[in-house]
């Protein structure tokens, strides 16, 4: 059945070997697993016949589980089954052995046909776990070090080994001291070494390390090894709960020690409840050394420090207290000596203070702490309290607070002088907490939002009276610099008082800090600028509107000499023309220079300086004539929807001027619109007052012509600036005099703009004065002429051109011209 040569090899193993033919009934034992089992040598080859499995070879208590374990390795037909079990031994004894089975082959039924399998012998390691389960139960002797020598001996008796010890790592971790020593089953001397080189310091890396033979080679540095002439090591770190490593227990022996023999997991269990025990003992000592140190600073403390005894009588009632500790302090406090209280009783003892504090400790009754301040007939002042520190015992602390109490006292009255001047100050005057909450207001905070101190005081004030987009500006601010106490000095911003009416304020401030250093506060004082900034707006747009005026005037000087030129020689040209068609041709060209002509008008007008020519005109009929001019204006991209609705849209205004406001508003809308947007102009008949910029229109009628687009959005800043000279939030327009203009002609023809903007795009809404409705003239137009005869005329003109123009004309007429650049000549 098992080839000889396979026979000789496994003689030479120290596990047993089996193999069982189980349809033949015939199994093979190996003769190392009969010695094992303590069975005598059988002849060469020899095969026993054998029903498999026999469970009568496997201990009563172990069958029923050797038995399932087989069952299941069959059921789920595995071919490998590890498991411990007892076996009977040819004695009659039983022995715990570890068994390794695999299924060579299977039958067509799904069960072993030929299997084989390995047998150890486990019944020493068996012995080792109970020992050291046995150390492991035992409670911890008088003290930590019988603890630790016992378990030191156990240790070398279980593993048959020489030498034990267990030692504490120093602070440092470099060095080992030891605790225990254990030599050939007696103590020695304990000793210290370095772990530098040694396997304790590979123990300490790798928590548990076994060196089964050879450590000497492995680690020559260590002198001791060499000195102990050790073959074998086994080291295990003992670890705190906060898993650093504390100590070490090692094992050595001067023979091959195998790793198979060595019940790692009880060992480490061992190492674990020494561990406890070492941590345990640093506790106790660490305490001991806290309660001297406690004890010193408790008699040098500055504070008054003390236990009371409490004394009831039958039915529970308190009274009187025995002082069981007091400090220098608390006995100075009470002008008495330490000596002479311990042990003293409060009641009779007529003190103010010990009075005082039986009075606090009934109070104890209904309250968890009681404080009180106290005046001593020397003149101090200290602060008692009391406190339940267990059943029957109350502890007191006391402190002077003298100079502390007239400090508060001189703070309060400081702060009461303060408040005073601030509630009156003239300025608004704030102080909040670190998150925004209102902790002080005086009087001109409630005038500047409209309110009372119950509308202001525990207000976060960011959150109450600034619009959400000053709420964003100043939280992005804070957040640069870490938080309103990390604040500018200076800020200004809208608040919104609660009316819904917005006020913009100037701001100073400063932090207040707590005691700590940390920033606890901040105070504000507020100057309310609102009407300032709005005269300052008017001053600078009077200061560009005039600069603008003194531009437009000299321009539109110059200009208006040359159309003077241009179109008296096109008229002239028309009045000789034969051609119809060069006469058509000329006619653009006189209505170019009539609109030139509105446009200089226009710029004067900016600057005030040219009055409008303003009639009473139906403004549908305008934008109508306009659309197309608009749609051209445009482009295809931009759809131009008009919604002309009002019932009166008789206007009193200059019709040149609401031709060129739509120009201007149209040109702007082609920047701004996207592709498929739209533009719609709708109008509506209003009453003021109206809002618009730079202030509000006065009562009477209006008609309200709105331009809306939906194109990108503008801020409330550039809106602010957008009708400023040559601005640069024009809104697609190059900086110029666009904007400004229309904002000029409509305030100059009494009406005005109001703007408004967001992410669904921008509005403007314009206001002209209403006229009342009359019937549509038809006016005939009619040509001028000359009046013409003998006559000589005094031509005085310094320009040019113009002087060459009007003798041309003079002398078309028939009047003789003498022409002249000025008067001296």
């Amino acid at each position: 059945m098992v080839p000889v040569s396979l026979e000789a090899v496994l003689g030479s193993t120290k596990d047993g070997y089996w193999q069982c033919d189980i349809a033949a009934g015939r199994v093979f034992a190996s003769s190392r697993l009969r010695e094992l089992l303590g069975y005598p040598p059988a002849p060469q080859g020899h095969v026993e016949a054998v029903r498999f499995p026999d469970l009568d070879q496997v201990h009563p208590d172990d069958r029923v589980r050797v038995a399932r374990d087989f069952e299941q390795m069959v059921a789920r037909r595995q071919s490998d089954l590890t498991h411990e079990y007892r076996l009977r031994t040819g004695g009659g004894g039983w022995l715990w052995v570890q068994g390794r089975t695999r299924v060579l082959e299977w039958d067509p039924n799904d069960r072993p046909r030929l299997m084989c399998g390995w047998v150890s012998d486990t019944s020493r390691r068996r012995l080792l776990e109970q020992a050291l389960g046995t150390l492991l139960e035992k409670r911890s002797s008088a003290s930590l070090y019988d603890l630790l020598q016992e378990a030191a001996l156990q240790l070398t008796k279980v593993l048959g080994v020489r030498f034990a010890h267990i030692g504490r790592i120093s602070p440092g971790g470099g060095k080992l001291r030891t605790l225990v020593v254990i030599r050939d089953g007696a103590i020695a001397d304990n000793y210290e070494y370095s772990l530098r080189g040694s396997p304790c310091e590979v123990t300490v890396r790798e928590s548990i390390c076994a060196y089964p033979r050879g450590v000497q080679a492995l680690f020559p540095e260590d002198r001791g090894l060499a000195r102990l002439n050790v073959e074998s090591y086994l080291g295990i770190v003992l670890r705190s709960r906060r898993n650093e490593a504390i100590g070490i227990l090692a094992a050595m022996h001067d023979q091959p020690l195998e790793r198979s023999e060595i019940p790692e997991a009880l060992i480490t269990l061992l190492a674990e409840r020494l561990a406890r025990e070492l941590e345990l003992e640093e506790t106790e000592n660490a305490l001991e050394r806290q309660m001297v140190q406690s004890h010193s600073m408790l008699e040098h403390a500055v504070d008054g420090l003390g236990l009371l005894k409490e004394h009831c009588d039958s039915a529970g009632r308190l009274v009187d207290l025995e002082w069981m500790v007091v400090n220098r302090a608390l006995a100075g406090h009470l002008g008495d000596d330490c000596g002479n209280l311990i042990g003293q009783k409060l009641r009779g003892r007529n003190n103010c203070c010990e009075e005082a504090l039986f009075e606090m400790v009934i109070a104890l009754d209904s309250q968890s702490v009681v404080d009180r301040q106290l005046p001593h007939p020397n003149g101090r002042w200290y602060q008692l309290r009391v406190y339940r520190q267990a059943p029957g015992i109350v502890g007191v602390t006391s402190s002077d607070i003298t100079e502390r109490r007239a400090a508060e006292q001189a703070i309060q009255a400081s702060e009461r002088w303060l408040r005073g001047m601030m509630a009156n100050l003239s300025q608004a005057a704030l102080v909040l907490d670190t998150n925004g909450v209102v902790r002080f207001a005086n009087r001109a905070v409630l005038d500047l939002v409209g309110g009372t101190e119950q509308d202001v005081l525990g207000v976060n004030w960011f959150e109450r009276f600034l619009p959400l987009d000053e709420r964003l500006r100043v939280g992005a601010v804070l957040s640069e610099v870490g938080g309103l106490a990390n604040c500018p000095p200076h800020g200004t911003n809208r608040v919104v008082r609660l009316n819904g009416e917005e006020r913009l304020v100037e701001w100073d401030l400063h932090q207040l800090p707590a005691p700590s250093g940390q920033v606890e506060a901040i105070a504000a004082i507020g100057r309310d600028i609102t009407d300032a900034r709005r005269l300052e707006e008017r001053a600078r747009l009077a200061q560009r509107m005039d600069a603008v005026g003194r531009l437009a005037g000299g321009v539109a000087h110059d200009f208006n000499n040359l159309l003077t030129v241009i179109n008296g020689y096109v008229r002239m040209a028309i009045a000789k023309s034969a051609s119809e068609a060069v006469r058509g041709y000329l006619e653009e060209i006189e209505r170019a220079g009539a609109k030139a002509a509105d446009l200089t008008r226009q710029l004067l007008a900016l600057s005030r300086k040219q009055v409008m020519q303003a009639r009473d005109f139906e403004a549908h009929k305008i934008v109508r004539a306009m659309e197309p001019l608009l749609a051209r204006l445009l482009g295809p991209g931009i759809f131009l929807d008009l919604e002309l609705a009002a019932s009166n849209d008789w206007v009193h205004f200059d019709p040149n001027a609401i031709e060129q406001v739509l120009l201007t508003l149209g040109a702007r809308a082609r920047e701004v619109a996207h592709e498929g947007g739209a533009v719609k102009l709708s109008t509506a008949c209003v009453t003021g007052p109206q809002a618009v910029q730079g202030g509000v229109l006065p009562e009477g009628g209006y008609l309200r012509l709105r331009f809306e687009d939906d194109g990108e959005g503008m801020t409330s800043d550039s809106i602010s600036r957008l009708f400023e000279p040559f601005s640069d939030v024009t809104g697609g327009l190059r900086p110029g005099l666009e904007l400004a203009t229309v904002y000029g002609v409509l305030s100059q023809g009494g009406g005005g703009v109001n703007v408004e903007s967001g992410d669904w795009g921008s509005r403007f809404d314009l206001y002209f004065r209403s006229a009342p409705p009359k019937p549509s003239p038809h006016p005939v137009a009619a040509r001028s002429r000359l009046a013409t005869g003998a006559a000589t005329v005094l031509l005085v003109e310094d320009q040019d051109q113009v002087r060459a123009f009007a003798a041309d004309a003079l002398k078309e007429a028939g009047i003789q011209v003498v022409a002249v650049a000025d008067a001296a000549t």
